[in-house]
Parts: C-alpha cells; structure tokens; sequence
C-alpha cells in the first residue's frame, strides 16, 4: 500500500474545512486567495484521504478499498455543497 509521508501544514494554510466519516477516511478543503486589482479571489481544492494505524503510528493514504468508496463519494458530495455554498455567500456580498 502507498503511503503519504506525513508533512506539517504551515498555520496560513490549514484547512477551512474538514468532513470526516467512518474508517479514518476525511476530506479537507482549503481556500486560497490571490488579490487582483484590487480585489480577492478565492478558489478551493480538496483533499480526500484514510487514516490508519500501523502499530503505535499512525498514517495516511489516498488508496481506497470498495468498502471505502460510497463513503468517499459522500465526504466529496459535502465538500462540493460547502464550496458552492460558500462561493456563493461570497459573491453575494
């Protein structure tokens, strides 16, 4: 099984947004912001993954089994309904 080494988030980029289910499995979503003219613009990504633990350790993947799939497809169902959402509470103001 592939593993994601485990890296430090610096503290400007944690994510917004975290959504988690059952068996470790979680998908963030982070915003990033670029200033334009004058004004900011803000798109989003979204990372989905498992953890696990191995032993005393813990880890990550991005590898999923069948059994992982469904609950997958609903951690990315949420994120898409809050990036929408928020995008649009934002262009409303």
């Amino acid at each position: 099984m592939t593993q994601t080494p485990v890296r430090e988030t610096p503290a400007s980029h944690k994510p917004e947004r975290i959504f988690r289910a059952p068996h470790g499995l979680s998908a963030s979503i982070f915003r990033n912001t670029v200033e334009k003219d004058g004004q900011q613009t803000a798109w989003y990504k979204v990372s989905l993954q498992r953890t696990y633990r191995d032993g005393n350790e813990f880890k990550t993947t991005t590898i999923l089994g069948r059994d992982e799939l469904l609950a997958a497809a609903h951690l990315l169902t949420q994120a898409y309904a809050y990036i929408t959402e928020t995008e649009r509470e934002e262009a409303e103001e």
